[in-house]
């Protein structure tokens, strides 16, 4: 799996946008050059890691709320994302998690 983060939300590289928080892609999402000038990109993070990209919100493994105290601000993010959810870049823990609840209420609806 590739994960990739943009310094400057909507950087574009490779053909797309890249969002300011982590978002995943399936190993052959990129070919070879794409992913060498990703990783040379001084305004992106690139990370390659074990496991497929996150099950899309609103799948039946993906609609269980976790305690508030047991998600961190960027896995949220990373769930809305996955979601295509708009949220404000400087939201609160709260506003997020509160904003993930309801796309998860919706999902299992």
């Amino acid at each position: 799996m590739i994960r990739i983060r943009s310094h400057e939300d909507g950087f574009r590289r490779a053909g797309m946008a890249h969002p300011a928080t982590w978002k995943e892609y399936p190993d052959d999402t990129f070919t070879e050059k794409q992913l060498a000038t990703l990783k040379a990109e001084p305004m992106l993070q690139v990370e390659e890691v074990e496991g497929d990209p996150k099950t899309p919100v609103g799948s039946d493994t993906d609609t269980a709320l976790p305690k508030f105290a047991d998600i961190t601000v960027d896995q949220i993010k990373a769930r809305l994302d996955n979601a295509e959810v708009s949220y404000e870049g400087n939201a609160l823990k709260a506003e997020l998690y509160g904003l993930l609840e309801s796309v998860l209420k919706k999902a299992r609806d």
